[in-house]
């Protein structure tokens, strides 16, 4: 999927869907602030994607589980912050299990359901939890 964004917007919003972002599309957009990004796999993108835009001010959301991919990858990295999608921006704010109560199980970054919090960071009751 093909994706261009406005330079007129202060947002903009990368849907899941898009696996490549092609030249110039952030170009001029010198008042960006906020980039939602839905993908789950780092967009592969041009070289000059964000030409005369000013990424270093603005702050890139992305799934939780893949900050450490868009912090080493350029030209994400080139973001003032990267941060995870809130609950509110992902249609998430809890888990329920099968017989409708909230579910308390702990999860592993990679999905998988374990017994109990591993050193680390986890998904318990529905929010991402770093056990030290």
């Amino acid at each position: 999927m093909s994706f261009r964004a406005s330079a007129l917007y202060i947002q903009d919003t990368v849907p899941k869907s898009v696996s490549r972002i092609g030249e110039y599309a952030f170009r001029d957009c010198h008042n960006l602030l906020n980039v939602y990004c839905y993908a789950e796999k780092v967009s592969e993108t041009g070289t000059n994607i964000f030409m005369e835009s000013n990424i270093k001010n603005a702050i890139l959301h992305v799934p939780w589980f893949y900050i450490p991919d868009y912090e080493k990858t350029s030209p994400w990295s080139g973001f003032g912050k990267i941060v995870a999608l809130t609950p509110w921006e992902t249609g998430i704010d809890e888990l329920k299990g099968e017989n409708g109560k909230r579910e308390t199980a702990v999860y592993d970054l990679s999905g998988r359901r374990v017994q109990k919090a591993q050193k680390g960071v986890c998904v318990q009751n529905g929010k991402v939890v770093l056990v030290r």
